[in-house]
């Protein structure tokens, strides 16, 4: 499909079409089949937009490309060019051979296709060694892919008593751990970073050891993995022990989190429908949220958002969360993101509202968001736009 949309870029322009056109025809694709395919109108925005900016990025790299590729045909002397220059066109450039070929034909010229497939077997080889160096790195970590052992998160608390299952160092299981590695509960409250939300971090404190919780991710089973910092003692295999977060932060983000949805919901209720999130950032110091609009948004619209966010923070509603089957949250309307795939069951968030497929942490009410205050709106191009906001 890539390869298609370039070519209608490249024989557009030949055509006399300077600007982009393919994310035109979304319209009319969405008409035609519709019927079959009723989500499309849903994410037509999205598509346009995605479409849109593949369109511009190539366009950049068509207009680098000729212009270097003009150069070269200037300077030889024999209507031939090098299959090196062809390489670096491509590996440089990101100027597609099957291009180069064309624009020579077109204009008389060869290629040392020979010394370029030399030049992109180099590569090929190259980039075969950095997958091996990669593979044994992962076969170091044999030990983590193998550890199937259930740990379950804990949603809604700041601390939870717990027991060690799993040490690991260097990618190895180990019994202790002295220094810095990861380490598996049975359960735990610490978040691992997904979704746009940040982890959690905190204190694990045993009868013989402290440790620091610096971050937390998903394991290849799905655990959550604490790189833990040992600040005293020796952490073991099979120890209880308390796992306390960082409570101010994880508020924070929690605080930040709710405001994610409330502003989706704020921007939908005055702007459109069509607005559609693009992709969303969570920390304890602001929020990033992005979306497909297709038109122009003024400051006075940008102060209402504002505006409709504080009311609906003011209204002191308490989040209602829920597990049910992913075709009854699409009953129920919930948004989800394009994008991502979900499994059977679902978690649904909802704040007034807003009711969204969401498996990160929220407030215990919107009153002790107390104020929301947008930083700034950025046009990123192809129809998407940027908010960073603070809490």
């Amino acid at each position: 499909l890539r390869r298609l949309l370039r070519r209608s870029v490249r024989f557009g322009k030949k055509l006399g079409i300077n600007e982009p056109f393919m994310y035109k025809l979304v319209s009319s694709v969405c008409e035609v089949m519709c019927d079959a395919y009723p989500e499309l109108l849903e994410h037509k925005a999205e598509v346009q937009a995605l479409i849109l900016q593949e369109e511009e990025l190539f366009r950049k790299t068509l207009d680098a490309g000729e212009k270097k590729l003009q150069e070269l045909m200037q300077n030889s002397n024999d209507h031939t060019i090098s299959g090196h220059d062809a390489f670096k066109l491509y590996d440089t450039y990101g100027f597609p051979f099957e291009l180069t070929l064309e624009t020579l034909k077109e204009n008389g010229f060869t290629v040392d296709k020979e010394e370029f497939d030399k030049y992109m077997e180099e590569q090929r080889t190259q980039a075969k060694n950095s997958r091996k160096t990669e593979s044994m790195m992962h076969a170091q970590n044999e030990d983590l892919m193998n550890f199937t052992k259930e740990s379950k998160f804990i949603y809604d608390v700041y601390e939870v008593k717990s027991n060690i299952i799993g040490l690991f160092k260097d990618g190895k299981e180990v019994r202790e751990l002295d220094k810095e590695g990861l380490t598996v509960f049975k359960k735990t409250c610490f978040y691992a970073e997904a979704g746009g939300q940040i982890s959690d971090t905190g204190m694990i404190i045993g009868k013989t050891f402290k440790a620091r919780v610096l971050d937390v991710m998903k394991g290849p089973n799905g655990q959550n993995l604490h790189k833990v910092k040992v600040l005293s003692g020796t952490m073991k295999l099979n120890e209880d022990c308390l796992l306390q977060l960082d409570v101010e932060r994880r508020k924070n983000i929690e605080n930040n989190h709710s405001c994610v949805h409330i502003l989706q919901r704020a921007l939908q209720e005055i702007l459109g429908t069509k607005v559609h999130q693009a992709g969303s950032k969570v920390t304890d110091e602001y929020l990033r949220f992005d979306f497909t609009y297709a038109s122009k948004i003024s400051e006075d619209t940008i102060i209402k958002v504002e505006d409709r966010v504080n009311e609906i923070i003011n209204e002191a509603i308490t989040p209602l969360t829920q597990e049910m089957p992913l075709e009854d949250a699409k009953k129920l309307g919930a948004m989800a993101l394009f994008s991502e795939k979900y499994k059977d069951i679902v978690r649904v968030v909802t704040i007034g509202n807003s009711i969204e497929l969401c498996g990160g942490t929220h407030t215990k009410n919107t009153k002790d968001i107390k104020r929301f205050a947008i930083v700034s709106l950025e046009n990123k191009g192809a129809n998407v736009f940027r908010i960073e906001a603070v809490t």
